[in-house]
């Protein structure tokens, strides 16, 4: 048995009631109060072999912190690392982390701990021993009475600052003796109890100790000194010269002879791929695998066309065009229009458009090319086919050229501007629900560019409804741009409408029209029956009105300059809110009966800025430099909160009866800042100044007092100023 204890443990070990650890024989017996323990050894010292060198450690050493223990079996190595780190223990004496002897006196009744010249003294009568273990950094110690336990990870860390004093640094066998060095001295343990020479199963007295092993005789003799004998040990066997195959034999030789693996049982070597007729064949030592290729071999691929799959050559001959050999017809592409004419032949053999009747084709104009379904390649370089399926790519239905007639639902795309070609025609005509046109950027062009005749741009032709149409342009047709009187419930977005003889836009009821540009039309800009919305949108140049909509639309922020009627001409029930309307030829703003005009703008208009039918609002809206009045309005309407400059008639004119007129400002106007022309309104809390006329107002109205503070500094000195319901000039 052999006990390490290490640094300040402090293990109270008095419990024991150590007795005597001896051999007798090849019987290791343990003897306490308890009694006596023994171990049958004689089994280690022989193991029914000839050779006796094999039965003895031949050394045990600390290397760093591995505890290497060898004999003619090899190395076992324990990490004894988590014992110790060599760190800081607050006192300055590297001698006091060692004990130097622990020795059983007094009959065995008193464990005596010899650490730092200081001699420690335990009572360990009442213990009976079994085991002493280390599990981890737990000493554990058993006996009849059950098991103590001693954590030692304290003892990993000492805290001081000597990192000498943790460490093992030898252990030797001299002759008999075992001696362990560390920081703190050696301690020797006397090994001569455990060997004897004469009862081992042997007749050999030597074989107990082996004190050197070496190689010798260029390394084929292991040479094992034991006590005083050497013995010497043939180890050529051991030494592999080559390792071959030869056929599917796997050769080890070395000095003991030839092992042979036979390894024909693993032969899985392709020995042939080749195509008969549409079926690949791949052949091995197991046999043949065949597969039918017959569904891809360019006839049974969903077209009629057989020679559509393999093209044998692409070359770029002249500079600029394409030639493609497929199936012995050579098809030639003029690549003049592009950019970059090269073809990539380096990387790829093959390449083109399959699955479709029609001609293989890259050609300036995609569309050929579009309508396939697969594209296939083959890598020059691994002769792989790849093939890229676009069916579930395909957008919609391409339209190329015009007349374009849609009598389906679906989706409608240009790939390019289209012309019209036709005399008095239309350029698109739709006649189905639920079609969605893109233009995709692009503009359908008529009379003024072909020459030739024409009627709409694009026409609905039925009762319509869900018609979808945006993005590009309809310009220079005889008739509308977009005619889209027959179809409800639909949205025009993104349109550039403009040089047509009739209408930009019109559209039938309920209508969203969303980013329209509309300029230099025949008559309106933009026009919408009943319920159309138009946001974000301008018209300019029109021969009629720029922006026309019915009752119960609306316009929001939107634009109309310089057409030859009004700037917006807006039915009963609309609303406009923040809009611009400037010099158009009649009025800025035409509001019918009804609506409601807030926010907006009317600037330099040939007539009225705002003329509003009776019962009317207009709240918060500006009318500056108009040819007519600033503001006409008819009965019952409301005029409130608004800023009327330098028109050339009247700044706020009340052609009628019932209106409410309040808080607004007039100013500079060439005639009259307001003027009710007719009775029964009310007329409170406006101010007035540099009008020709600030006030008209016939009798019997309702008018708060009108107060004059022309140049009075603090108006609290004037009569009336403080009437919750004055008008005033100023």
């Amino acid at each position: 048995r052999h006990v390490d204890l290490v640094g300040d443990a402090g293990l109270d070990v008095s419990p024991l009631q150590n007795a005597t650890l001896t051999l007798v024989g090849d019987s290791l017996q343990l003897t306490d109060g308890g009694g006596t323990l023994s171990a049958d050894l004689s089994s280690l010292g022989d193991d029914a072999d000839a050779n006796p060198a094999n039965e003895l450690n031949t050394t045990f050493e600390l290397d760093g912190t591995d505890l290497e223990l060898t004999d003619a079996g090899g190395t076992l190595t324990a990490d004894l690392s988590s014992l110790q780190d060599g760190t800081e223990d607050a006192d300055a004496d590297p001698t006091n982390e060692l004990i130097t002897s622990a020795n059983l006196t007094n009959s065995n009744d008193t464990l005596e701990i010899v650490e730092g010249g200081i001699t420690n003294q335990v009572d360990v009568s009442p213990l009976q021993n079994a085991t002493l273990t280390l599990v981890g950094d737990s000493l554990q110690l058993t006996d009849g009475a059950g098991t103590l336990s001693a954590d030692l990870s304290a003892l990993g860390d000492d805290g001081d600052a000597n990192p000498a004093n943790e460490l093992n640094t030898t252990l030797v066998l001299d002759g008999t003796d075992l001696e362990l060095t560390d920081a703190g001295g050696t301690l020797t343990a006397d090994l001569s109890s455990l060997q004897d020479g004469t009862e081992d199963a042997d007749a050999d007295p030597t074989n107990e100790l082996i004190t050197s092993a070496t190689l010798t005789n260029g390394n084929d003799t292991l040479e094992l000194v034991e006590g005083t004998v050497t013995n010497q040990v043939d180890v050529t066997p051991l030494q592999n010269t080559s390792l071959t195959l030869v056929g599917n034999s796997l050769d080890l030789v070395d000095g003991g002879g030839t092992l042979s693996a036979d390894l024909s049982s693993l032969d899985d070597n392709n020995t042939g791929l080749t195509l008969v007729g549409t079926t690949l064949q791949l052949t091995d030592s197991a046999g043949t695998l065949s597969v039918d290729l017959a569904s891809i071999d360019g006839v049974n691929d969903g077209d009629t066309v057989s020679t559509n799959e393999l093209i044998s050559s692409i070359v770029l001959t002249s500079g600029n065009v394409l030639e493609i050999e497929e199936a012995g017809s050579v098809t030639s592409v003029d690549l003049s229009s592009l950019a970059n004419a090269s073809v990539p032949s380096a990387l790829y053999s093959n390449f083109g458009w399959g699955g479709a009747s029609a001609s293989v084709g890259v050609g300036p104009n995609p569309s050929s090319a579009i309508n396939q379904k697969v594209l296939e390649i083959v890598e020059t370089a691994t002769s792989n086919r790849f093939e890229v399926d676009f069916n579930r790519l395909q957008p919609g239905t391409i339209i190329t050229s015009l007349p374009f007639t849609i009598n389906e639902r679906g989706f409608y795309y240009l790939v390019d501007n289209l012309t019209n070609t036709t005399n008095n025609g239309d350029g698109i005509t739709i006649d189905a629900s639920d079609v969605t046109i893109d233009l995709m950027g692009y503009t359908l062009f008529g009379t003024k560019l072909s020459g030739i005749p024409s009627d709409d741009g694009i026409f609905v032709l039925g009762s319509e409804t869900n018609i979808k149409l945006r993005n590009g342009g309809v310009v220079g047709w005889s008739g509308d741009g977009i005619n889209a009187l027959n179809a409800d419930f639909s949205i025009f977005s993104d349109l550039h409408v403009r040089s047509n003889d009739g209408d930009g836009l019109v559209g039938d009821f309920n209508n969203l029209m969303v980013r329209i540009t509309a300029y230099s039309n025949g008559i309106d800009g933009i026009e919408g029956d009943d319920g159309t919305v138009i946001f974000l949108s301008t018209a300019g140049q029109n021969g009629d009105n720029g922006i026309q909509v019915s009752e119960g639309s609306s316009v929001i922020n939107s634009a109309s300059f310089d057409n030859q009627s009004d700037g917006f001409d807006v039915g009963s029930g609309g609303l406009v809110d923040a809009c611009s309307s400037s010099d158009n030829a009649v009025f800025g703003f035409d509001i019918a009966l009804g609506s409601t005009m807030v926010n907006s703008v009317a600037y330099d208009n040939m007539s009225n800025g705002f003329d509003m039918a009776s019962a009317c609002i207009i709240r918060s809206c500006i009318g500056s430099l108009n040819n007519g009045h600033g503001v006409r309005t008819f009965a019952n309407s409301w005029v409130i909160g608004n800023k009327m400059h330098e028109n050339d008639l009247d700044g706020i004119r009340i052609s009628s009866t019932d209106c409410h007129v309040e808080g607004n400002q007039v100013t500079d106007n060439d005639q009259v800042g307001i003027q009710a022309t007719s009775s029964g309104s009310f007329i409170v809390k406006n101010t007035a100044a540099g009008n020709l006329t600030n006030y008209n107002i016939l009798n019997n109205n309702s008018e708060g007092p009108i107060v004059d503070v022309t140049g009075v500094g603090d108006i609290s000195t004037v009569t009336n100023a403080d009437h919750p319901w004055a008008n005033f000039t100023f």
